[in-house]
């Protein structure tokens, strides 16, 4: 063999291993001078070179590895999404399975049960919070208000709000401008006294659950049933008004006839002198006194008085309610019989069962205290409690 042959045989030798590697891999050569796995088995996923040895990787690829450059995948107001082959993108607004739940209408937070979803039904849409325990939406902060907009109704109408702030809950209208129209209710959640047509629990329209029940016209309920009061009283039987050409309804069963209740010491009639007038009820105008009852319950003694009388009246000093009863020698009940009786309530001075001093103005209900031997302030024990009846015309 001449030396030329012998040359280009050695060459060729040289030269096998990059043409197997050639012919293995597409007839593409490496710039990787050392090949890590060399054996058909052990080249699984994909090869990646690293400037100077080709090593197998495994799958899926990494998008630092495999991926496009991000020029080539953008979208504007929109989310992505895997089609079951790729990524692809997508406008919100326009494409409806985007976000889903179990429906193809409803849009699902949190997990099965419980669970939060919008959904639109054919009368409009709806935000449903379903639980098997216990449901709540829940708005929260120093000033918690929910509202409801009424769009189809009419300027400064259209918004409803229920606001919890500062200890005072409030159910009212608002303007369009978001100022307070009208307050329908509030409710002090330090007292429990609900208001009525009010923004604050200090005006004259509210529902007490210890008290009275006042309404703007001054007309009061007295536990009818009306919270969990000490008493419940029955609804009087309410019978048919007359109707037809020219009659007018004004008023149909009201609760009219109602009983305060009073309680006084001694302290009350203190006083440099040896008689003092304590006013214990206004009557109001159109409202008569049905009936007064005086349960004295301690005695009024102390110091150097001797004895103690009262009477109850319209007048200073007057008697037409409860004629002079004695406080001092022990306790009793007064107005239970008829010769306790003023001159303008006994049986024979009673009009219809009572007494209404006036039509048009309002009236004290006075009681006097006498005593005898020093000034009403040197007493130091005495206790009366008074039953005031009255009916409102």
């Amino acid at each position: 063999m001449s030396n030329l042959a012998l040359a280009v045989l050695v060459t060729l030798l040289a030269l096998l291993p990059d043409l197997a590697f050639a012919q293995g891999y597409g007839g593409r050569r490496s710039s990787a001078t050392n090949i890590t796995t060399s054996t058909a088995t052990d080249l699984t996923g994909y090869l990646k070179g690293n400037g100077s040895d080709v090593d197998a990787q495994a799958v899926p690829i990494p998008i630092a590895d495999g991926g496009t450059n991000a020029s080539s995948f953008t979208t504007s107001n929109g989310v992505t999404k895997y089609d079951g082959t790729r990524l692809v993108t997508g406008v919100w607004v326009d494409d409806g399975t985007l976000l889903y739940s179990t429906t193809a209408t409803g849009l699902g937070l949190g997990t099965a049960t419980p669970k939060t979803w919008l959904s639109t039904t054919a009368t409009g849409s709806v935000l449903q919070i379903s639980s098997s325990d216990v449901s709540r939406f829940v708005a929260s902060g120093s000033d918690a208000t929910v509202e409801l907009i009424d769009t189809g109704n009419a300027a400064d109408r259209r918004w409803l709000q229920f606001v919890n702030s500062a200890g005072l809950s409030s159910l009212r209208r608002m303007t369009d401008a978001n100022s307070v129209a009208v307050t329908y209710w509030s409710a002090d959640l330090t007292t429990d006294v609900v208001t009525l047509g009010s923004a604050s629990v200090a005006g004259v329209n509210y529902i007490s659950g210890t008290g009275n029940h006042t309404f703007s016209d001054g007309n009061i309920i007295a536990a009818v049933a009306i919270g969990t009061g000490s008493a419940t009283y029955a609804a009087a039987p309410i019978g048919t008004v007359g109707s037809g050409t020219g009659v007018t309804v004004n008023a149909t069963g009201d609760y009219r006839r109602v009983t305060n209740k009073v309680t006084l010491t001694y302290a009350a009639w203190a006083a440099a002198a040896t008689t003092a007038d304590k006013t214990i009820y206004t009557l109001a105008a159109k409202q008569r006194l049905v009936g007064i009852v005086a349960d004295v319950t301690a005695a009024f003694t102390g110091g150097a008085v001797s004895d103690a009388d009262m009477t109850c009246g319209k007048t200073a000093g007057g008697a037409e309610y409860l004629a002079s009863f004695d406080v001092d020698t022990a306790i009793g009940t007064y107005g239970l019989l008829d010769a306790d009786l003023g001159t303008a309530l006994n049986r024979a001075a009673a009009i219809q069962g009572g007494d209404l001093p006036s039509w048009t103005a309002t009236t004290a209900i006075t009681c006097r205290l006498t005593t005898v031997g020093a000034n009403t302030d040197a007493l130091t024990a005495g206790s009366v409690t008074f039953y005031i009846t009255t009916e409102m015309f």
